[in-house]
């Protein structure tokens, strides 16, 4: 049977159809999704922790309540992250304590969460039209969003999982412009998502590079304007939020601390956890000069997966499986060699890990392993971490070494992609 031409009126119908299925079953895979992590973390607390057993919401609270109070961010108070993060903050109410407002953020990631499943099921539509492929990819989202566990509701960081969604979206249906758009305002959410920039600028044709860099730096200076503008005051405020990412130290998490940890426990090198910049950090032989050499790892690995990426950017143009694969290798790269690995930033692969997933279940499985040792690590074995104690560095290592085998293995499979497309 000959496929039909999408502008065929015959096959319109019985395309609406299979998306309204693909739709529904994506939004049921998600209510089953939230029902296994809401009871894995009430009443006897599976896994081992609650829902809210986890510190940065209170964080966010302290902060949306001197919002409420008429203080402004930085200028009357300094905070960390960038501006686009302050509404997602202020949205829950502070007026009726903390943890009504951790409900009220709980929902409100909940919700970026099913959006992101939803753009990421849309991505694998536009490209292929398939319905089974696609109920592939919702499924393979709600078992990958259960491996990130109560991290998920608890950071804001599935909005940069909504961002990458919409990101892919954007390239496979060709609105390279609004790649950009999307990228851009991840930037003024998180700052990270300017590594995956080069990717649509790649794959994109040479007329449209142009714009969707243009249309990435309107949405990504725009949310800074206000403060870049707003006096010496605010834009001092906004220069320590880049310096305070810039000055963190060697986070304990981070898989550049591991050969630390591995020195400490098994040649009796010296090695202690210290609090700074909002979390635990290795203070040990080496830390400064690992912690040193973090950007210039992160750079010089993006740029070798970029020159692999550009030397397939015509297969890309064709294959949405292999821009899910290229993005994913991105994310992993970028958290090899960082020298913070928090754990919610497990949740930015969801989209990625999902499309690729769905061709390639063993690479699925990896990734889900990666996600649920995160989730062990943090929180149930992170006391053991910071007190210096075999669970602790068990799991660490465990975690690490899987992340490293994710991000081998994501490469080799994209080494696979043809340099050309087939005709």
């Amino acid at each position: 049977m000959l496929a039909a031409t999408p502008s065929d009126p015959a096959t319109r119908p019985r395309r609406a159809a299979g998306l309204a299925r693909v739709l529904g079953v994506t939004l049921l895979a998600q209510g089953v999704a939230w029902a296994i992590l809401v009871a894995a973390h009430g009443g006897r607390r599976v896994i081992g922790y609650g829902l809210f057993d986890l510190s940065d919401t209170a964080l966010y609270f302290r902060y949306a309540d001197k919002i409420a109070h008429g203080l402004r961010p930085f200028l009357d108070f300094r905070i960390e992250y960038p501006p686009l993060a302050v509404p997602l903050f202020r949205l829950p109410t502070t007026l009726h304590g903390l943890h009504a407002y951790q409900v009220g953020f709980a929902a409100e990631m909940a919700l970026f969460t099913v959006l992101a499943a939803l753009a990421t099921v849309l991505a694998e539509w536009v490209r292929n039209r398939d319905v089974g492929r696609a109920y592939r990819v919702a499924v393979w989202f709600a078992v990958l969003q259960v491996a990130t566990g109560g991290i998920i509701v608890n950071r804001y960081d599935a909005s940069i999982a909504l961002v990458f969604a919409l990101t892919l979206l954007a390239i496979a249906a060709g609105w390279w412009e609004v790649a950009g758009l999307v990228l851009g305002i991840g930037f003024a959410l998180k700052l990270t998502p300017i590594f995956l920039l080069p990717l649509p600028l790649l794959i994109a044709p040479k007329r449209r590079a142009l714009t969707t860099t243009l249309a990435f730096a309107v949405a990504a200076v725009a949310p800074f304007l206000p403060y870049l503008l707003g006096g010496t005051q605010a834009r001092a405020g906004l220069a320590e939020t880049f310096a305070y990412h810039m000055q963190r130290p060697l986070e304990i998490e981070s898989l550049l601390a591991t050969p630390l940890w591995i020195a400490h426990r098994f040649a009796g090198v010296g090695l202690r956890v210290v609090y700074e910049f909002g979390s635990h950090n290795v203070v040990a032989p080496g830390a400064k000069l690992a912690a040193s050499l973090s950007t210039p790892l992160v750079l010089a690995l993006l740029a070798l997966v970029y020159w692999a990426i550009a030397r397939r950017r015509e297969t890309l143009r064709e294959s949405g499986r292999a821009v899910a694969l290229a993005m994913l290798v991105v994310l992993l790269g970028s958290m090899l060699f960082s020298k913070v690995l928090s754990p919610q930033y497990v949740v930015w692969l969801l989209p990625a890990a999902a499309l690729v997933a769905a061709d390639d279940a063993g690479l699925g499985v990896l990734v889900a392993a990666l996600m649920a040792l995160t989730q062990w690590l943090f929180p149930p074995a992170y006391t053991s971490l910071k007190l210096d104690q075999a669970l602790g560095f068990w799991v660490l290592l465990a975690r690490n070494v899987v992340l490293v085998a994710a991000f081998g293995v994501s490469v080799w499979a994209f080494l696979r992609v043809p340099t050309r497309a087939r005709r």
